[in-house]
């Protein structure tokens, strides 16, 4: 039994490391304010 809560533990870690990494590979689009109060949304 200790095995498993272990490996259920270390799946979770590794999940979580791999939403890290993914959120820096691809991070939230940034929106540019231009001039006048337009949004420039192009990327």
């Amino acid at each position: 039994m200790p095995l498993a809560i272990y490996y259920r533990f270390i799946r979770r870690v590794v999940a979580n490391l791999v939403g890290v990494v993914r959120t820096s590979a691809e991070p939230l689009p940034h929106v540019d304010h231009l001039d006048g109060g337009t949004v420039d949304t192009d990327d």
